[in-house]
């Protein structure tokens, strides 16, 4: 995959994971909290205003590399079920 394919494909992640928040907005109301489909699993800061960041959408997991510049999707993961089992645990 050459990088400017990795461009579109991070691209067309970044307005899937946009659709998913827009429609999160459409669907709140207030005293009711649904499902988050979006959130932080976990990150870490490699110093110098660069961090990773492990973020799940609906049951999907993608690393995320962050700077003052620029966000960049480095991989997608294996999904929320695929990582517990391998870890033994359920989901």
């Amino acid at each position: 995959m050459n990088e400017l394919d990795q461009g579109r494909s991070g691209r067309s992640v970044w307005k899937s994971l946009l659709r998913g928040f827009e429609e999160l907005l459409s669907k709140w109301r207030w005293g009711r909290r649904s499902p988050k489909p979006l959130a932080v699993c976990q990150s870490i800061s490699l110093g110098d205003k660069r961090m990773l960041i492990v973020m799940r959408y609906e049951h999907e997991r993608f690393l995320i590399g962050v700077t003052s510049n620029s966000m960049v999707l480095l991989a997608k993961l294996p999904g929320v079920e695929a990582g517990a089992a391998e870890l033994g645990i359920a989901a």
